[in-house]
């Protein structure tokens, strides 16, 4: 059986029989809701047996190394800091999107893409115009900053300025803490807005 999609809905109903999902491609008004699973959190109805914490937890965390890493290259090489941040970018919202019982959404290494499942799932604030400004600037790092035949001449290196990564590092900071929003959301019990210090 596939695994159910996440329904964005209201917060103002509170009983099992009002959640939502779709499985096998059909909407069930009262699906069966596991002994955990009794709680409506934020915008988002859900039963907890669906989310997968640790999952989460172990992209998220690579996700912060890997923007630690981009702060580390910023000092000498702006190229692979706008790659770095791209990177970080795709390892949170495919922690998300394997959390909640999509990994099949969390394949390919295109943040456009990865970010508009992600938003298609869970709704606001990964599918707002913010969101998707950011992944698609982030995008066009994954072969120019590494490859020299994406230019005409010259190195990634030599087509890059410090004012490339900054852009970049504010597009992956927004993105991951729009991930971290929902996640929170969800009620994992982990606001990494407040561990990272990221708020978006």
């Amino acid at each position: 059986m596939a695994m159910p999609t996440i329904i964005p809905t209201s917060p103002d109903a509170r009983y099992p029989q009002n959640y939502r999902f779709l499985a096998q491609g059909r909407t069930a008004a009262q699906p069966r809701v596991h002994a955990t699973g009794r709680v409506a959190v934020g915008r988002y109805r859900v039963r907890m047996a669906l989310l997968d914490a640790d999952e989460f937890e172990r992209w998220r965390e690579q996700a912060t190394a890997t923007m630690t890493a981009a702060a580390i290259r910023a000092a000498g090489s702006w190229s692979w800091c706008c790659f770095l941040c791209e990177q970080a970018a795709q390892l949170a919202t495919k922690g998300l999107l394997r959390a909640i019982g999509r990994p099949s959404d969390a394949w390919g290494h295109d943040p456009v893409t990865l970010v508009a499942r992600a938003g298609e799932a869970m709704g606001e604030p990964l599918s707002s115009a913010a969101m998707a400004d950011a992944s698609a600037r982030l995008t066009r790092h994954d072969i120019p900053a590494r490859y020299p035949d994406a230019h005409p001449a010259g190195t990634p290196a030599d087509h890059y300025r410090e004012s490339d990564a900054a852009s970049a590092t504010a597009d992956a900071d927004r993105l991951i803490g729009a991930v971290d929003a929902v996640w929170h959301d969800l009620g994992s019990g982990t606001d990494r807005r407040d561990a990272d210090g990221e708020s978006g």
